[in-house]
């Protein structure tokens, strides 16, 4: 089935670029790394709302071009010829999503972290959990994990309030490798600003807003909220 309204390409995988450095931290798979569960096959998974304005695209050969919304039925300019993946909403699949995101959301908010500042734009960072010291994110340039090789290797951000990144701000993995284990857990809202590129599952507890031309390789993921999209692309890679 083929679709057409806003622009965002949901497919599968990741992205790279450069910049300081902090923290060393490995995982296996499966320990002190948020599971998503039945979550991870979404490309957009709300509570409320999932708003789309522009050209939208989610044709992949891949399974992660699932939309879902557990609380209502409320999509609102995506055309049916543009979904690809399921759709699940106000049902019990998308709830069940939502359960198992929950989880993800609370494991992320337990783990032992390492205060950082919150600008991160010029940094490169190793593997490891980091909470801000102001409360919030801010990505201005370019913002590196570096996972020292290991195809393990976490990444998790907490805020107590939202996370923003400026226009045509980056965040890139060395080497190229997966986005999986990245994870922004957000309370408030996270905006991505116009031509930006972003990796990993930004789980939000309030709303995700993507502006004109955002490229994520990862998940969106609203708690209790909707998600607004405009123009963007939208990469998930399903991990196992």
């Amino acid at each position: 089935m083929r679709r057409q309204i806003g622009t965002i390409v949901v497919i599968a995988s990741i992205a790279l670029a450069g910049g300081s450095v902090a923290s060393a931290d490995t995982a296996t798979p499966g320990l002190n790394v948020p599971q998503l569960g039945l979550a991870k096959t979404y490309a957009v998974l709300t509570s409320t709302r999932i708003e789309n304005n522009g050209y939208t695209n989610t044709a992949s050969t891949n399974q992660g071009n699932d939309l879902g919304i557990s609380e209502s039925f409320d999509l609102s300019n995506w055309s049916d010829y543009d979904i690809v993946g399921r759709t699940n909403f106000n049902n019990d699949a998308a709830r069940a999503a939502q359960a198992d995101l929950t989880k993800a959301y609370v494991k992320a908010s337990l783990l032992k972290a390492t205060v950082i500042d919150s600008h991160l734009g010029g940094k490169t960072l190793k593997p490891g959990v980091y909470v801000s010291k102001t409360g919030l994110f801010w990505i201005t340039g370019a913002l590196t994990l570096d996972t020292l090789g290991n195809p393990n290797a976490r990444f998790v951000f907490r805020t107590v309030d939202s996370i923003r990144t400026s226009a045509r701000s980056k965040v890139v993995i060395k080497d190229g490798k997966q986005a999986c284990n990245v994870f922004w857990r957000i309370p408030g809202i996270a905006t991505l600003g116009q031509d930006s590129t972003m990796v990993g599952h930004v789980m939000s507890n309030t709303y995700i807003i993507l502006h004109r031309n955002v490229k994520l390789y990862g998940q969106i993921l609203v708690r209790k909220g909707g998600a607004f999209l405009y123009d963007s692309y939208i990469k998930n890679q399903v991990c196992r």
